[in-house]
């Protein structure tokens, strides 16, 4: 296309602040796409073009990256008298920068599985090799309790869409480690506790039974005395 004609486009998906922008023509086909950070638009658009006939998707997954998006009708003049002239769409990535700020919120980790692979996670590199094993089972028992490495999660698996390209599961997990924490702290104030108690109650012994045995010795040594 003449460079009149991507600049226009361009200067919108900059202007936009969306992660994902793309144009449809009436008959919904779509005649340009961009992401950030993506170099590869020709495969953007056709998985885009998979999605956007269908009005309950709203995910599209490009290229190992998630995207939420919304499709708007672009109208010469109103909606009810204008013609309409194709579509809008536009949308942000779903990655560990997003899940960090809602997983925050919440107090816990979050990870989006399409099909069997992870695709966005707030878990670090290290820990999601482990996940990424029991992606099956999650989607299989839908609750559960994880453990990866050696901390342990409580988790639960949302289906969030069924669409075309993979099925898409939301799997939030709440980390034992506060609570086991706060279990070993428990458990170490009831110990102390319990040795306190042991060691007052020795010493009140030592102290009931000398005052038996001091009256007994003073008598003994009494008779001893005559």
């Amino acid at each position: 296309p003449p460079r009149s004609t991507l600049f226009p486009y361009t200067t919108l998906f900059r202007s936009s602040g969306n992660d994902l922008f793309a144009l449809a023509d009436a008959n919904s086909r779509v005649v340009s796409a961009n992401a950030e950070d993506v170099d590869n638009t020709d495969r953007l658009k056709r998985d885009l073009q998979v999605v956007i006939d269908d009005p309950n998707s709203h995910y599209l997954l490009s290229g190992g990256r998630l995207y939420e998006y919304s499709v708007r009708p672009l109208y010469f003049g109103s909606p009810a008298t204008g013609t309409l002239l194709g579509y809008v769409v536009s949308g942000y990535a779903i990655d560990h920068r997003l899940l960090q700020e809602v997983g925050r919120g919440a107090g816990a980790d979050a990870a989006f599985i399409a099909g069997n692979d992870i695709v966005a996670s707030t878990l670090p590199m290290e820990k999601r090799k482990p996940l990424q094993e029991m992606v099956v089972s999650l989607q299989q028992n839908g609750d559960g309790i994880l453990r990866i490495g050696s901390e342990r999660y409580l988790a639960s698996t949302k289906e969030v869409a069924n669409g075309a390209v993979a099925p898409l599961h939301l799997v939030v997990m709440k980390s034992f480690i506060e609570a086991d924490r706060t279990e070993h702290e428990i458990n170490r104030l009831v110990f102390l506790a319990s040795l306190l108690a042991i060691i007052v109650g020795s010493l009140l012994m030592l102290l009931l039974a000398r005052m038996v045995t001091r009256p007994l010795e003073l008598l003994a040594s009494g008779v001893q005395a005559f």
